[in-house]
């Protein structure tokens, strides 16, 4: 901010300055305050400047105010990148926003080269706090719909997880690719991962009992039933040691298939038996 120092009384003001803020809204409110402090005739401290003339040049507005009695003076301005300054005398102050609270007075900053207030940021302009860091959350999308659902993913997501039968993956693949050029994404962009229900254990003969067991708890008695239904229900879920649960996943890794979203409602509580999913996991996947 330049503001020339002015005579008063014959005599040159020894130092000026001003103060203000930025108000973070649609529209930002720009507050000051221009007082001077002279060599000899103002010994009582810096002093309101009234009638000052405060220019405001900038990218989408431009204005010329005029300070009150008490020295203050204010206007709304849209966002943008501003000058602001009074007078062409070469003594100039700078309230430099990288070392200067907005929302503190800044009389008795040392004189400077013309200050810039970019006003561009939406939040307000804070000197020594800083900025807080903004990230981008990835999104997912499950489902397979192929009318919607995955059109959305083209228009949307970071990763599709596909909810669908194994021998309907392919066709899910089909669609989603269709859909990312006439909304001008790149196929490639979208992880696809497909959602599966597993319960491995150690071996096989406990694999089955810890499924049964979940099953028999939500009133579905597996060891009532005849062998070929029996199989039907746990064919739902991969079922197996870690050998059997590593062929299946491998089968279901077809081009296109990035990785799994797994859930183990049947044992994920019993100790052990994620880390060994993950550990099979790991080797499907190649990572």
């Amino acid at each position: 901010m330049a503001i020339s120092v002015p005579i008063v009384g014959g005599e040159q003001a020894g130092a000026v300055s001003s103060d203000y803020f930025i108000v973070n809204d649609d529209l930002f409110d720009l507050d000051g305050k221009v007082t001077f402090g002279c060599t000899s005739l103002c010994t009582q401290g810096p002093a309101p400047l009234a009638g000052a003339a405060v220019d405001i040049t900038g990218s989408t507005a431009s204005q010329t105010l005029a300070t009150n009695e008490d020295g203050k003076y204010s206007t709304a301005l849209p966002r943008g990148s501003y000058e602001v300054s009074s007078g062409e005398d070469d003594l100039r102050f700078d309230p430099d926003t990288r070392s200067v609270d907005l929302d503190q007075d800044t009389s008795g900053v040392d004189f400077g080269a013309c200050g810039n207030l970019d006003l561009d940021s939406r939040q307000p302009r804070r000197a020594r706090q800083p900025q807080p860091q903004r990230c981008r959350i990835p999104i997912m999308i499950g489902g397979g719909g192929e009318k919607k659902t995955l059109r959305l993913v083209a228009l949307y997501a970071d990763e599709s997880n596909l909810i669908c039968r194994p021998s309907e993956v392919t066709r899910k693949l089909d669609a989603l690719a269709g859909h990312c050029p006439s909304v001008g994404r790149d196929r490639a962009e979208v992880v696809v991962s497909l959602l599966a229900s597993c319960c491995i254990a150690p071996t096989h003969e406990q694999a089955v009992a810890e499924a049964d067991a979940y099953l028999a708890a939500r009133g579905i008695h597996v060891s009532s039933l005849n062998e070929a239904e029996a199989d039907q229900i746990r064919s739902q879920i991969v079922l197996g040691d870690p050998d059997e649960v590593g062929e299946i996943f491998s089968s279901r890794k077809i081009d296109g298939v990035d990785g799994f979203t797994v859930n183990s409602p049947a044992n994920g509580h019993i100790e052990g038996r994620v880390e060994l999913l993950g550990e099979v996991l790991r080797k499907v996947v190649d990572i």
